[in-house]
């Protein structure tokens, strides 16, 4: 019996791409909109590290939790563990988001219609 091999888990789109998607859809140059999105990765890390919190609409939310230790099982040496302290980051998609993976498209464009009023405004 042939063991299949396991495909590579490897996202298509990358920040190469956004960089360049961006810059093409805005008209800025490739420099600038890489200079934008390396900043925009630091204030995540920095928001990450000071365990606080950021929403943006029509993207995600993230926030960082803490997990309390407590005692588990080891099942392979058959013994209590203690386990740690742990932080995590979630990632909570958007409705919005959530509703364009499902193909229902009209949440894109309610999305789309508040950023353009949002913008009228100012």
């Amino acid at each position: 019996m042939e063991r299949k091999k396991r495909e590579k888990r490897t996202a298509y789109y990358g920040k190469p791409w956004l960089i360049n998607h961006l810059a093409k859809r805005c008209r800025f140059t490739v420099g600038d909109v890489k200079i934008i999105v390396d900043e925009l990765i630091l204030i995540l890390q920095e928001i990450a590290a000071e365990q606080k919190s950021i929403c943006i609409p029509h993207l995600f939310a993230m926030k960082v939790i803490e997990l309390p230790g407590h005692t588990g099982w080891d099942g392979y040496r058959n013994k209590p563990i203690e386990l740690p302290t742990v932080k995590k980051v979630i990632f909570k998609p958007s409705r919005t988001m959530t509703e364009a993976c499902r193909g229902n498209l009209e949440w894109v464009e309610v999305g789309k219609k508040i950023e353009d009023e949002f913008e009228e405004e100012e």
